[in-house]
C-alpha cells in the first residue's frame, strides 16, 4: 500500500468536538470517492479516516499560500470526532499546524455503483465523510441521479453538513435530518434515521442505499432495509 508523508495545514471546528482537518501532500495519488487513509498515530498504531476531499485547491479554506506553484501537490481533508480522546483524536485535534505525519493508502472498497438508480445515503455524524466526494462526483454529471441524504445527529450542534457542501450543492440534494436528543426544528425529525426513512420512502426496492457511521446504526438500518425488501444495500461501519 502506498506511503504518504503529510503535514497538517488547516483545522476547523465544525461541530461538538468535530473537526475538519486538512493535510497537504507534495505528491498526487490515485483515489476513489469512498476510500480512506490510515494514519500512523503511535508506534505500530494506525487509525483510519474516510477522505472528504482530494484537490489541488481546497474547498474549505484559502490554500493558495501553502504551495503557490502546487504542480503536483494535493490537499486532503477529513472530518474527525475527537470525543473518544484516543491517539487519533489527539493527533487530529492537538497537533500544531505544519506537523508532519505518515499515512498509508488510499484503501477501501466502499464505492458507488455505476448506475443511474436513485442514491440514498444514510449516515450518523462523521459517517458523512465518504458521501461528500461521492455526492460531489455525481453532481458533476450532466444528468445526475436523484439523491437523498438521511443524516443522524444528537442535536443541532452536530448538524454540520452545510459546512461541507456549498449552498448550490445543498439545493440539489434532498436532506432529512434526525435528532436523537435535541428538539427538531421544522422539517427535521425526532429520533433515529430509521424512523425518518420509514416515514418518507415509499418504495425500498428500487434505490441504492449507502450506509456509513456508527456500527449500531448501520446494522439497525441494514436489518430494516432487509425487512423492507431493499435489493441494493452497501455499507461501511466505523469502529466505536
Amino acid at each position: 500500500m502506498p506511503k504518504l508523508n503529510l503535514k497538517i495545514v488547516n483545522r476547523q471546528l465544525i461541530g461538538d468536538k468535530v473537526f475538519l482537518v486538512t493535510f497537504y501532500s507534495k505528491e498526487d495519488f490515485a483515489y476513489n470517492p469512498g476510500q480512506f487513509l490510515s494514519f500512523k498515530v503511535a508506534d505500530k498504531t494506525f487509525r483510519s479516516y474516510s477522505i472528504v476531499e482530494v484537490s489541488e485547491k481546497s474547498s474549505f479554506f484559502d490554500s493558495s499560500k501553502i504551495d503557490p506553484t502546487n504542480v503536483h501537490g494535493r490537499f486532503i481533508s477529513f472530518i474527525v470526532n475527537t470525543n473518544q480522546s484516543g491517539p487519533g483524536s489527539v493527533l487530529m485535534e492537538s497537533s500544531s499546524i505544519n506537523f508532519e505525519v505518515e499515512a498509508v493508502g488510499p484503501a477501501g472498497r466502499f464505492e458507488m455503483q455505476n448506475s443511474s438508480d436513485k442514491k440514498i445515503f444514510v449516515c450518523t455524524g462523521t459517517g458523512l465523510a465518504p458521501f461528500v466526494p461521492m455526492i460531489r462526483m455525481l453532481l458533476k454529471n450532466p444528468n445526475p441521479p436523484k439523491m437523498d441524504l438521511y443524516f443522524g445527529a444528537k442535536n443541532s450542534v452536530d448538524k454540520f453538513f452545510n459546512k461541507l457542501f456549498s449552498s448550490d450543492e445543498l439545493q440539489k440534494i434532498k436532506i432529512y435530518t434526525s435528532l436523537s436528543i435535541g428538539e427538531p426544528k421544522e422539517g427535521e425529525y425526532k429520533g433515529f434515521v430509521n424512523q425518518a426513512m420509514l416515514e418518507t420512502i415509499q418504495d425500498f426496492s428500487k434505490p441504492e442505499f449507502y450506509l456509513c457511521g456508527n456500527p449500531l446504526m448501520v446494522e439497525s438500518v441494514r436489518l430494516m432495509l432487509e425487512e423492507q425488501k431493499a435489493k441494493k444495500v452497501f455499507f461501511e461501519k466505523y469502529s466505536l
